[in-house]
Formats: structure tokens, sequence, C-alpha cells
């Protein structure tokens, strides 16, 4: 495991770098999928219009982590922290409206 966190840290940096923008890729495995969390002053660019930038992104570390593993892993891209927060958000809404639906009966 040691070794795909270090490869994917690289690739990520690389990336980056290739793309012009300055961050620090953290890697840490969580529920079986590793995730590179970037930290950018330049967020929204490297996110892109609805996190399709941020797709894009993802795509490519795969591409470049494939030939370096065995198998397949789960890899989750994120970029100051857009996919929790936009995860958070969902599940705020959801609890919202099965707040509704459980007092008043009603689905909206």
């Amino acid at each position: 495991m040691e070794d795909i966190v270090i490869k994917l840290k690289e690739h990520s940096s690389k990336i980056l770098e290739a793309l012009g923008f300055s961050g620090e890729p953290l890697v840490k495995k969580k529920e079986g999928v590793f995730i590179i969390n970037i930290q950018t002053d330049e967020a929204p660019l490297l996110i892109g219009k609805r996190g399709e930038n941020l797709q894009a992104l993802e795509h490519l570390i795969r591409l470049l982590i494939g030939p370096d593993i065995d198998g397949y892993i789960k890899i989750s891209v994120d970029v100051a922290g857009y996919r929790e927060k936009n995860a958070e958000k969902v599940r705020r809404k959801a609890k919202d409206k099965a707040y509704v639906v459980v007092n008043t009966g009603i689905e909206e």
C-alpha cells in the first residue's frame, strides 16, 4: 500500500506541474478507496465547471497509475474538499426531505 500511495502522489504532482498548477496532493486510504486531496489556491480552475476538470484529472491519474500496480484500485480525486462538501450537501438535503415526508406524509 505504501508504494501505491507514493506513486499516486508522484503522478498527481507531475500532472499538476505539467498543467501549470501549484498544489500539494495528500493521499490516504479510506474504506478501500485511495483518496487524493489536492490543496491549492487555484481550486476553482482545477475543479472546473460542475467538477469536469476534476473528473478529467482523476481519469489521467488512473491511466498513469495503471502500469504501476497489479489489479484494480479505487481512486477518488478531490480538490480543496470540493467533493466532500458536495456529498455533505446531498446528505443534508436527503435528511431534510425525509424529515418532511415523515412528519407530513407528503412527498415533495
